[in-house]
């Protein structure tokens, strides 16, 4: 009969170490910007199992979408200025969004507001031409 070894779990060292190396892997070659990005892609190059991964996250309490959708929101929110006069599907996939209801969801979520509605409020409407 076989026997399933059975799995350590991972040290805080570990995970924070994950954590770091996704975050300046993500950052560094905007990885994030990809809609089609899955925790497999992430975990080969950071050259770690995507157990690893997912289970660091988990401890975290998120799952890999919304870990990655954080660093999409932040690449909106940073570079907002730069989309003016953009449409809403637009914006969604220069930020590495597949559709934009994704992107409205998650700044509803977080500031309250749509693409539009943050984009009026914090860029003002597109100037007339």
């Amino acid at each position: 009969m076989l026997f399933r070894r059975r799995k350590r779990p991972l040290s805080k060292d570990k995970k924070a170490q994950i954590l770091y190396s996704a975050a300046k892997k993500l950052l560094k070659e905007k990885l994030y910007l990809d809609s089609g990005l899955k925790c497999t892609d992430l975990s080969k190059e950071i050259c770690t199992n995507r157990t690893y991964v997912w289970e660091t996250l988990r401890s975290l309490d998120l799952g890999f979408q919304d870990y990655v959708c954080r660093f999409r929101l932040a690449y909106f929110i940073e570079h907002a200025r730069e989309f003016r006069g953009l449409s809403s599907p637009e914006i969604s996939e220069r930020c590495g969004f597949s559709d934009p209801r994704q992107l409205n969801r998650q700044l509803k979520q977080l500031l309250g507001v749509t693409i539009q509605e943050y984009m009026d409020w914090v860029v003002g409407p597109p100037p007339a031409t």
